[in-house]
């Protein structure tokens, strides 16, 4: 409401980003165990996620494996290349 009447009456969906934030460190925090929980444990993540993308995005689903692959890659670079190094104490 305090938003609103700031904006002279006119009520706008980014009046609401700022409730927001408290919630997207948590989701993030949340977000980050589950994705680190899965990658510790196995790697049948990568093979559910794909097939969920294939099954539920069937217009795109030839794209779909390249697609998770460039998006795979330089995470999996990045935490062998930086993360390593930080949890381990090495430079």
């Amino acid at each position: 409401m305090k938003g609103t009447r700031k904006n002279s009456g006119i009520r706008e969906p980014g009046i609401r980003m700022p409730a927001m934030i408290p919630y997207v460190p948590a989701i993030s925090i949340i977000g980050n165990l589950i994705a680190a929980s899965g990658y510790q444990s196995s790697s049948f993540l990568l093979a559910i996620t794909s097939t969920y993308a294939a099954d539920s995005y069937k217009p795109v689903a030839g794209s779909t494996p390249m697609s998770i692959t460039v998006n795979k890659n330089p995470r999996g670079y990045g935490f062998s290349k930086f993360i390593t190094h930080l949890v381990g104490g090495r430079e």
